[in-house]
C-alpha cells in the first residue's frame, strides 16, 4: 500500500538533505548525551547478579517457581536469581513497549529535545529508587519496580535515532544509526570497566561489600544527571517548527499513517525481523551476566571486562566500519551476514567453558549484532516519510521492546526446565529463523 503524498507545507519543511554546521555540532551533543547515559547503565548491568546475591529472594517468587516445578528453584539455587534478573528486564520492556510509540509521536509533535529531557529526568528518578532498593532495603521487589520506572522513561534511544534522521539524508541513515550504536557501545566499553574500578577503589578504602557494590549505582545517577544538563543547556532542537506544525495539523491522520507505514512490505517485514532478532538476542542481554556469574563463576571484574569487549567491538564496527561496509556491500548483505554470525555464535555460547572461548564467541556476537541493528534501522528509516521519522522509530522500538518483553519469559522458562546452556540455543535458533523473513523484505524492496 502506498502512502498519500505529503502536502506542500510538509515538502517545504523537510530538512535539508545535508546536515548544516550547527547540525554537526548538535549530532556530537546528542551522541554525547547517549554515551554518558549508557556509560552509567553499563556500569551497573554486569553487576546485577552480584547485587541480587545480597537480596533475599521474595517468597512469592520461591513459591511460584516451586509451583511451576522448576528444578533450579529455591532461595539457594542460582536459577531463582537468574529468573528474577530476567523479570527485571521484563518489567523494563513491558513499560517501554507501552510508551515507546507515545514518546515517538510526542517527539514528532513537540520536538526531540523536550522528550529527551523528560526521559532523562525519569531515568534519574529510577536510579534513585534503584539505589535505595539495594543499599537501604536489599529488596528485589523494589529493584524490579525501579526497572519498571526506567522503562516508562525509556525514550532516549528512539528519540536520538529520530534526531539523527532529522539531520541526515536517507542514503546516510545507516551511518547515522551506526553512530548512535557506537555511542551506545562506547558507553558499554567504558561503563563495565569503570564500574569494576569503582567497586575495587571503594574496597581499597575499606568500604564493605554492600557499599562497594553501591558505588556504580551512585556513579550512574551522577552521569545521568550530567546527561540531562547537556540536553537542557547544550542540545539544539532538530525538528523545525514548520514540521511540528504540520504534524499537529495532521493529528487525526497520524495513527493511520503509521499503520500504513507498517503495512508497507519492506517496513512491515523489517519490523517483524527486528522483533525476532531482539527476541533471540535478549537471551544474551538478560542471561550473559548470570551465566558468567552463576555457572562459570567469573568474578565481577572478569564480567566487567567481557562487557567491555562487547562495547569495543560495537564501537569499532558501528563507529568506523559500518559506513564503508554499507557503501561496499549494501545494507542487505550486511543484514544477512550479521544474522548468521549472531545466530551461530549464540548457539555456541552456552557450551563455552574456558575464558578464551567465551571471549571469541562474545566477539562474534557483538560483531554480528553491530552489522544487523544499524542495517535494519537504516532500511526502515529510508522507507519512512520525513514527517513520520519519530513515530516510525517509536514503532521500531516497540517491536524491539515486544521482543524484550517475551524474550526473558521464554529464556527464563528454558533456563529453569532445560538448563542454562539450552537458553542460548533457543535464542540463537530464533535469530537464524529470522533470515527467511528478512529475505522476504529483500525481495519486496523498491526497485530504486
Amino acid at each position: 500500500m502506498s502512502e498519500a503524498p505529503a502536502n506542500s507545507a510538509e515538502e517545504s519543511a523537510v530538512p535539508s538533505t545535508k546536515p548544516s554546521k550547527p547540525g554537526k555540532a548538535s549530532v556530537f551533543t546528542v551522541l554525547l548525551v547517549i554515551f554518558i547515559d549508557l556509560l552509567g547503565f553499563g556500569m551497573v548491568l554486569p553487576m546485577l547478579p552480584y547485587l541480587t546475591k545480597y537480596c533475599d529472594a521474595p517468597m512469592w517468587a520461591v513459591n511460584a517457581f516451586d509451583w511451576l516445578g522448576m528444578p533450579q528453584a529455591g532461595t539457594e539455587g542460582f536459577g531463582t536469581y537468574a529468573v528474577l534478573i530476567a523479570l527485571m528486564t521484563f518489567s523494563f520492556s513491558l513499560a517501554q513497549f507501552v510508551v515507546a510509540p507515545i514518546w515517538g509521536r510526542l517527539s514528532d509533535r513537540v520536538g526531540r529535545k523536550p522528550v529527551l529531557s523528560l526521559s532523562l529526568t525519569g531515568y534519574i528518578g529510577s536510579w534513585v529508587l534503584f539505589y535505595l532498593a539495594f543499599a537501604e532495603f536489599q529488596s528485589i521487589d523494589l529493584l524490579i519496580v525501579s526497572r519498571l520506572l526506567a522503562g516508562l522513561f525509556a525514550a532516549n534511544i528512539s528519540t536520538a535515532q529520530a534526531y539523527m534522521a532529522d539531520v541526515y539524508p536517507p542514503e546516510k541513515r545507516s551511518k547515522a544509526m551506526g553512530l548512535v550504536g557506537a555511542a551506545f557501545g562506547l558507553g558499554f566499553t567504558l561503563g563495565p570497566a569503570l564500574g569494576a574500578g569503582a567497586i575495587a577503589l571503594s574496597g581499597y578504602f575499606g568500604a564493605n561489600d554492600l557499599t562497594s557494590l553501591s558505588m556504580p549505582i551512585v556513579a550512574a545517577l551522577v552521569l545521568t544527571t550530567i546527561a540531562l544538563c547537556l540536553c537542557v543547556f547544550k542540545l539544539p532542537e532538530s525538528l523545525p517548527k514548520e514540521l511540528r506544525g504540520a504534524v499537529q495539523r495532521q493529528r487525526g491522520r497520524r495513527l493511520a499513517r503509521l499503520i500504513a507505514a507498517a503495512r508497507k512490505p519492506v517496513i512491515g517485514s523489517l519490523l517483524v525481523s527486528f522483533f525476532t532478532v531482539t527476541f533471540g538476542f535478549v537471551v544474551l542481554e538478560t542471561f550473559y551476566s548470570p551465566f558468567n556469574s552463576f555457572v562459570l563463576e567469573f568474578p565481577p571484574e572478569t564480567n566487567g571486562v567481557l562487557f567491555s569487549i562487547v562495547g569495543v567491538v560495537i564501537v569499532i564496527v558501528q563507529g568506523g566500519m559500518i559506513s564503508r561496509l554499507t557503501k561496499k556491500f549494501g545494507p542487505w548483505k550486511l543484514l544477512f551476514t550479521g544474522l548468521v554470525m549472531q545466530g551461530v555464535s549464540l548457539v555456541m555460547f552456552g557450551f563455552m567453558w574456558e575464558l578464551w572461548q567465551v571471549v571469541l564467541v562474545t566477539i562474534g556476537l557483538a560483531f554480528g549484532n553491530s552489522l544487523t541493528n544499524p542495517s535494519i534501522l537504516g532500511l526502515i528509516s529510508q522507507n519512512a516519510e520525513a514527517t513520520d521519522q519519530g513515530g516510525t522509530m517509536g514503532l521500531t522500538q516497540s517491536s524491539s521492546a515486544f521482543g524484550r518483553l517475551l524474550g526473558p519469559i521464554m529464556a527464563g522458562m528454558v533456563w529453569g526446565y532445560a538448563g542454562p546452556q539450552w537458553t542460548f540455543v533457543a535464542g540463537g535458533g530464533l535469530i537464524l529463523l529470522t533470515i527467511p523473513l528478512a529475505f522476504v523484505a529483500y525481495k519486496r524492496r523498491p526497485a530504486a
